[in-house]
Formats: C-alpha cells, structure tokens, sequence
C-alpha cells in the first residue's frame, strides 16, 4: 500500500467513488446534518462511524467498513486492518494512541504506573494495546476547529501505513501522538 494524503472528495473522484449512490447521499445527509445539528457533525464521537463509512465509500472499495470495536479494524484494505484517528486542523499533534489511553480511560492507570516503574514496559504495553493489531492508518482532519464547519468532501485524509505513523510518534506524548507535518512531510516525500 502507498502512502498519500488527499480529501474525501479527491479520493471520490480519483477511484470514481463519487459516481455511487450510496457516497452522493451519504455527502448530501451530511450536508443537511450540518445545517440542522451542527454540534453532532463537528462531535467526532458522534460522527465518527459515518466519516469512516462516507470514506469508504469514496475509495469505491479500496477500504471496506469494519466497525467500531468489537475486536474488528475501523475498516480493511483488503487484509489489512486499519485504524482511522481524526485530527484538528489547527495542530501540530493528533492522539493515534488507542482510545483506551485517553483522559482516564481503562489502560491509563496501568500505562500511567508502567511509566513510573520501567518506561520501556510502558512503551511495550502501549504498542501491544494500539498499535501493533493494525496494519495501515487513516488520519482524517475532521476534528472540530472553532465555529468552522467544514464540508465533508474537504476533509483531509492522510493515509499511510503503521511503520511510517510509529516513525512519525512523539517520545515527549510518551508515544500516544503523532507530529502530523512531520507525518505529512514523510508521506509527500513518498508520493514523489
């Protein structure tokens, strides 16, 4: 698999997923989503499930819908699995860490006590709970920036394999972030 950046709507119309029926109404509910309940689509726990399935449909199969936990991948690319993360426009970092290590969260505890004892142990665990299950990465740049409200088929999509995003993660977040332009900067490097 290649690593690239694009948006919804270049991804759509390069492999013609924006031919589908299903992808035309999906972009159109969101629309109208937007200008009825704008608070759920800029909420990415509340958006979350139907950004990953509107992507998938504007990959025209390339990515196929997965679920949201129950042991399944956000999404496969062919066998692979592929965890999708979104990221604020407006910042340097995005959390890529599995949700589980978020705020306080189940794994917080443990992580927080491992990096007290032996930091490598916490690194270990950290990787075992995030990162090693999956195979590719979607970060998406649908998180909410202010009172913006951005288009869907304008959304970011920097999609790269795990190798390249654990290259691209940040010791001082104790491996739970990403630098996003170093990402961005490594993925163009590729695509030339």
């Amino acid at each position: 698999m290649k690593n690239f950046t694009t948006t919804i709507g270049r991804l759509a119309s390069q492999t013609g997923g924006s031919d589908r029926e299903d992808y035309q109404k999906a972009i159109k509910a969101w629309r109208m989503l937007q200008e009825v309940v704008p608070t759920e689509t800029e909420n990415g726990r509340m958006s979350y499930g139907i950004v990953q399935q509107v992507i998938c449909m504007a990959s025209n199969g390339a990515f196929t819908y997965g679920g949201q936990g129950n042991k399944n991948p956000d999404f496969y690319y062919g066998e692979l699995w592929g965890e999708t993360k979104s990221f604020k426009r407006n910042q340097s970092t995005a959390h890529v860490a599995a949700s589980a290590f978020q705020a306080s969260n189940s794994s917080v505890p443990k992580h927080r006590e491992l990096l007290q004892e032996c930091p490598k142990k916490a690194k270990k665990f950290l990787f075992e709970k995030s990162y090693d299950k999956n195979d590719i990465y979607c970060l998406t740049g649908n998180g909410k920036v202010g009172d913006t409200i951005l288009d869907l088929e304008e959304v970011e999509l920097i999609i790269c394999q795990k190798e390249l995003l654990v290259e691209c993660l940040l010791e001082s977040t104790n491996f739970k972030e990403v630098d996003i332009e170093l990402l961005r900067e490594r993925v163009g490097e590729q695509e030339c």
